[in-house]
Formats: C-alpha cells, structure tokens, sequence
C-alpha cells in the first residue's frame, strides 16, 4: 500500500469506525468526547506546528518527498495527522482495558499499569510510524517545529540504522498523563 493512501486510510478509516459504533451504541459517548479533545489537544500541540514550521522548523512541503507534498495537501496535513492521533489516544483505551481484564479498572485511582501500557502504545506506535511507514518520505536534514507539547531538547536520535526525531517521541510521553487524565475526566 502507497504511503498516501496509508496515510488518508489511517486517518479517516478510525473516524467513520468510532462514529458508526458510537451511533449503533457499541461505545459509550465519552469516547466521543476523548476523541475529539484527543484531536484538539495533537492539532494544537503539535501538529499544526509541525505542518507550517511555526518556530524553529522547516515547513512540512519542504520536509516531505515530491510524492508526498502531491498525494497529500500541506493545508490538511495536521488535520490527518491529529485524527489518526486521536485515534491513538482511543486505542489507549482499549489496551488497557484487554491488558486490564476486560475492564476499566486500571482507570480508578493512579495506576503505574495504566500509565505503563498506555506508554508502550503511543510511543511504540510511533517509532514504528517514524522507522516503518515515513523512513525515506520524511527528509532528516529539515528542522522539526517547536510546538507546545515537543519541546527541541535533542533534536534526532539514531534507532536501528534510521534516523528518528526525538522531539516527535515526546509528544507521546507527555500524551500518556494528559489522555490519562483525559479518560478519567471524560469517563463516568
């Protein structure tokens, strides 16, 4: 499968699953909700940052392969990216619940389980977004944004013989306590 239609795939296909199983009732409402501050909370933390290269950074044109900038329109480009995010977030949910006992229990209180799976998910995916699906598409000598939730502490590490931004890691270690308390704030 191309990297665009990946992209536009695991963007819009979670949207349309979560809306048509909240409308035939399979999930409760406060997923809406998680999903949507979800998407706010990555498009306003970073990724609207990322695509325009607000402060600091090489906009998004500049950074991705002629193939890519044609298939996928800078304009829209944080958008896929903050729902596909926000659909990571969601999937946080599930993980914990299957690794939980088929329950939400780990939600209650402060739990280093929660914490913990919900880390190896959001990072997990990631560098295997970075390392598997981008690696090639995305240019190494172009600068990252800074933006709210990735702060330029280091700037790119090297994993496995590829090149990764570090930045980009951080913004999912500062999801898992923000969606944390998300869910707990969202869920009955």
């Amino acid at each position: 499968m191309s990297i665009p239609i990946s992209v536009y795939t695991a963007s819009l296909l979670p949207l349309v699953v979560i809306l048509t199983l909240y409308y035939l009732k399979v999930i409760p409402s406060w997923i809406i909700k998680l999903y949507f501050l979800s998407f706010l909370i990555c498009g306003f933390g970073w990724e609207i940052w990322y695509t325009y290269g607000w402060v600091d950074g090489d906009p998004v044109w500049e950074r991705r392969s002629e193939e890519l900038n044609s298939a996928i329109p800078y304009q829209i480009n944080w958008i896929l990216n903050s729902l596909y995010d926000a659909f990571v977030c969601v999937s946080g949910v599930f993980w914990v619940w299957l690794f939980g006992g088929r329950t939400l229990k780990l939600f209650n209180g402060i739990n280093f389980w929660a914490l913990l799976i919900l880390f190896v998910a959001f990072v997990g995916q990631n560098i295997y977004v970075e390392l598997g699906i981008y690696q090639g598409q995305i240019l190494a000598e172009h600068e990252m944004s800074w933006a709210p939730l990735s702060p330029k502490w280091i700037d790119t590490i090297d994993l496995f013989g590829h090149t990764m931004k570090f930045n980009t890691q951080i913004t999912w270690v500062l999801m898992v306590p923000i969606t944390y308390f998300a869910i707990k704030k969202t869920k009955p």
